[in-house]
C-alpha cells in the first residue's frame, strides 16, 4: 500500500511518522512544507506587510501545485494530512477523485488549526491531538474521529550518559503565559546562581528588539537563546539537565509531545499540572507537576537538592514510556485504525 504524507517540517514530527510507516512495509512519499516567510526575501516579505504581494497565499498556492504533481505521478491509496492547514479544497478533491483515501492527523488542537475547518468534511478518517475535539469533529462534520496520544521518536529521544551540568531547561513557542513563568524562573535561577537554558524565537531577527525584550522580561534576557534548536540538539540538551520544565499552551488541552519525549531521554520531566496526565502517569512517580509560579520555584529548588530522588523519577518516567508512547507504537495502532476502516469499507 502506498502513502502520501504530508505535512509542516515541525520539530521531525512528520519524518518521524514517515519512518515508522515504512518500518510496516508501508510505501510513503512524505512532503514537509516549511513556513511561508523562511523563504522570502527581505523585501518580499515588506512588501507582503504594505499590502502589495501576499507571501503566504503565494506560497500556499506554489505548494498546492507541487502536491497535484507528486499525488497524480505516485498514486497513493491513503493520504495522511498532519495539521493540513495548507492544503486547499481543490487539492483534496483532486485526491478524493483519484481514489485516495484522505486522513487527517492533527498533531495540534483544532483550536490553533481553525483554518482546517473548511475543509473536515472531505477526509473520511480524522485523528486529534485534543480528546475534546473529539464530539465536535464528529457532530459537525460526521467524520469518524478518535483520540491520539502525543508520543515521542526513540531514534532521537533516547538514554545517554551525560553530565548533567544545566540546572534548569525550557525549549518552546514563546507566549504570554511562558514568558510570564520563565521570567520568574530566571529570576530564581540568578538569586540562586543555578544555570538556566532556554530556546526559542525571544526578540527575532532584528537586534533592536533584543532591548525592548530586556527591558519588559530581565533577567530572563541572561538566559534565553534567541534561535530555533533541530531535535538532535534539543535531545542532547534534555540530557544534560538536572529539570527539564514542559509549559504547556493555554490553549491546549491535549498533552504535548516534550511530555513524553523528556522522559524518552530518562530527563526528569517538571510539567504544569493538567488533568490528563492522572490518566497516563503516575503523578510523583514518573514525573513531578506544578500548580503554580510559587509551587514551581519550590519544586525547582527541591528537586535540585534532592538528586537520588529526581533521578529515581526520571528513571521510572523512562521505563514507563518505553515502547508504548514511542511514535512507532502509535503509528502501529494509528495504521490498524486506518486498515479496519478500509477493510469495512470494502466489504
Amino acid at each position: 500500500m502506498k502513502v502520501l504524507l504530508i505535512g509542516p517540517n515541525y520539530f521531525n514530527y512528520v519524518r518521524s511518522i514517515a519512518a515508522s510507516l515504512e518500518k510496516i512495509n508501508i510505501t510513503v512519499n512524505v512532503q514537509c512544507y516549511g513556513n511561508a516567510y523562511d523563504s522570502c526575501s527581505y523585501w518580499q516579505k515588506k512588501l507582503d506587510y504594505c499590502g502589495i504581494i501576499d507571501v503566504r497565499e503565494a506560497h500556499a498556492s506554489e505548494w498546492n501545485h507541487h502536491i497535484l504533481e507528486i499525488s497524480a505521478a505516485f498514486k497513493p491509496d491513503v493520504c495522511i494530512v498532519c495539521n493540513g492547514n495548507i492544503i486547499s479544497s481543490k487539492t483534496l478533491q483532486f485526491l478524493k477523485s483519484s481514489g485516495a483515501k484522505l486522513v487527517l492527523w492533527l498533531l495540534d488542537g483544532l483550536k490553533r488549526n481553525s483554518q482546517l475547518e473548511q475543509n473536515l468534511s472531505f477526509y473520511d478518517r480524522c485523528f486529534v491531538y485534543d480528546v475534546l475535539d473529539i464530539d465536535y469533529v464528529t457532530q459537525k462534520y460526521q467524520v469518524s474521529c478518535s483520540h491520539v496520544l502525543s508520543s515521542y521518536d526513540s531514534s532521537i529521544y533516547y538514554p545517554d550518559k551525560q553530565v548533567r551540568d544545566v540546572d534548569i531547561s525550557f525549549v518552546g513557542k514563546t507566549t504570554k503565559k511562558r514568558l510570564e513563568i520563565l521570567k520568574q524562573v530566571a529570576d530564581y535561577a540568578l538569586k540562586n546562581n543555578r544555570t538556566f537554558i532556554t530556546y526559542g524565537n525571544y526578540w527575532g531577527s532584528h537586534f533592536w528588539k533584543k532591548s525592548q525584550f530586556k527591558k519588559k522580561h530581565a533577567p530572563l534576557d541572561l538566559y534565553a537563546v534567541n534561535t530555533k534548536i533541530d531535535p538532535v540538539d534539543l535531545a542532547g540538551l534534555y540530557r544534560r539537565s538536572k529539570i527539564c520544565l514542559n509549559i504547556h499552551i493555554a490553549e491546549h488541552d491535549g498533552l504535548n509531545p516534550r511530555t513524553f519525549e523528556i522522559l524518552g531521554t530518562k530527563s526528569f520531566a517538571l510539567v504544569d499540572n493538567k488533568a490528563e496526565l492522572n490518566q497516563y502517569f503516575q503523578i510523583g512517580k514518573h514525573l513531578a507537576v506544578y500548580n503554580d509560579i510559587d509551587d514551581l520555584l519550590e519544586k525547582i529548588d527541591y528537586y535540585l537538592l534532592n538528586s537520588d530522588l529526581r533521578e529515581a523519577i526520571a528513571a521510572e518516567g523512562y521505563a514507563h514510556v518505553e515502547n508504548t508512547y514511542d511514535i512507532g507504537s502509535t503509528v502501529q495502532r494509528v495504521w490498524s485504525l486506518i486498515v479496519s476502516k478500509e477493510e469495512k469499507k470494502l466489504g
